[in-house]
């Protein structure tokens, strides 16, 4: 058998953005990639907390956090947090260009000031 590793996108591609549903032919085909052998992974910027719900839809595991946390099945393969000055970094360049943004560590989401505004 030609076993596959499948990574699918959460926001805009697997869902609707802001979505933590999947529609039904989307599950009835990870179901049979599945049911085929292949392995289906969700690949993201989201957190563990955040991606939850979508994992609950059955997949072998995640890249998530923008690769710094990959699971497969209940093991943590690699889990690498920022470091408080490596978050400080981006959020002084966002507020010296009179930006908003957000930062996802493994849990919560961290923002900028004037970030909830936008």
């Amino acid at each position: 058998m030609n076993r596959k590793l499948i990574f699918l996108d959460i926001d805009g591609t697997l869902t609707s953005p802001g979505s933590n549903i999947p529609p039904e032919s989307a599950l009835k085909a990870i179901g049979e990639a599945r049911k085929a052998g292949h392995k289906v992974f969700l690949c993201t910027g989201r957190n563990p907390d955040m991606l939850a719900p979508v994992l609950a839809y059955g997949f072998d595991g995640a890249v998530a956090c923008s690769g710094g946390y990959i699971i497969c099945g209940d093991k943590v393969l690699y889990d690498c947090p920022m470091t408080e000055e490596q978050k400080e970094l981006p959020f002084a360049s966002l507020r010296k260009a009179g930006c908003t943004g957000q930062l996802k560590p493994k849990t919560g989401v961290s923002v900028t000031k004037g970030f909830r505004i936008f």
